[in-house]
């Protein structure tokens, strides 16, 4: 059911015939003793989001088995408003964020919350960032300097490359990587923009981008431009495993479900780079990815992404 923030409850009732709708809303008035003060029904989960935006809704009970993903959709439009999801037993309860059971009346119900990782989770994680990325700094230092000295004997332009991404929350940072194109590259990006293989904006990315140089493709292949981000895990705005930061123009295209990659602190890898990287061309898929491995995060995860990555970056596979 969906409703005001005080006073209204909705439901989705999807592809039943109004009698057993109806009933079932009998059902659920009978077993509480009190009928909700205001409610409305949703049949189809495409009508929520305008009666969302329309009404002060305040609480979303799902009583319909959905389609896979239906769930995480609809949850995560809820969530970016503030609104109560609860889901009924028997409807199909696909993974959205962490379910905790409770109950509507004295009905059982599952009272879906955002994905994110608890305290403990976020210290442990934390702690393992600054100890692995120390040691990444030293070992990886030499390498750093030799690569610093290609990119200055190439071409003109700074060592390093600055740009503004979006972390945790949706604050932004600037994020440090050696400069692999043209000095001139971002003011060029409008020119070769539907060259994009992921075509709306939310994520630009190219095969064969004229920008780059030798020295930067070399870099690209194995990942190499990546390294100076280790100052940015650090300095706490990146993770070693998490989401990419995405740009504040690619956020903007975002629709709500995109919003789960700013839940948590962004990474140097992640489960796209190790599923295919650049090879994959759906976003939504990327974020599939994405969402999985935050509602089912553990140290153990982040270390079988790390090592999966070292064999990634030796092998090129999907880079550019």
């Amino acid at each position: 059911m969906l409703g005001p923030r005080t006073t209204r409850t909705c439901s989705t009732a999807s592809r039943r015939p109004p009698a057993t709708a109806d009933a079932r809303r009998r059902k659920i008035r009978s077993s509480s003793g009190t009928s909700p003060p205001s409610t409305c029904r949703i049949r189809r989960p495409c009508d929520l989001e305008p009666i969302l935006d329309l009404q002060d809704v305040g609480e979303l009970l799902v009583a319909a088995s959905l389609r896979e993903h239906a769930l995480d959709r609809i949850a995560d439009v809820c969530f970016e408003r503030g609104v109560r999801v609860l889901v009924l037993p028997f409807a199909r309860h696909t993974s959205s964020g962490w379910a905790e059971l409770t109950r509507v009346g004295r009905l059982p119900a599952y009272h879906l919350h955002p994905p994110r990782l608890e305290l403990p989770a976020l210290i442990l994680k934390r702690a393992s960032d600054l100890v692995l990325a120390s040691v990444g700094l030293v070992v990886t230092a030499p390498l750093m300097l030799l690569i610093a000295v290609a990119i200055k004997i190439e071409t003109r332009g700074p060592v390093f490359f600055r740009q503004r991404r979006v972390g945790l929350g949706a604050r932004e940072f600037m994020m440090w990587k050696f400069r692999s194109m043209l000095h001139e590259a971002e003011s060029r990006q409008d020119e070769i923009a539907h060259l994009n293989p992921y075509g709306d904006g939310r994520l630009f990315k190219l095969r064969s981008d004229p920008r780059i140089t030798r020295v930067g493709r070399f870099l690209r292949r194995f990942s190499l431009d990546e390294l100076p981000q280790v100052f940015n895990i650090l300095a706490g705005d990146m993770s070693l495993v998490g989401p990419r930061p995405p740009l504040p123009r690619e956020v903007r295209r975002y629709e709500p479900r995109h919003l789960v990659r700013l839940s948590v602190v962004p990474g140097l890898t992640g489960p796209w780079q190790v599923n295919g990287r650049n090879l994959i061309t759906d976003f939504e898929e990327v974020v599939r990815l994405e969402r999985d491995y935050i509602e089912s995060w553990s140290l153990r995860s982040d270390m079988e992404i790390i090592v999966r990555t070292l064999g990634v970056v030796l092998s090129g596979k999907g880079a550019y």
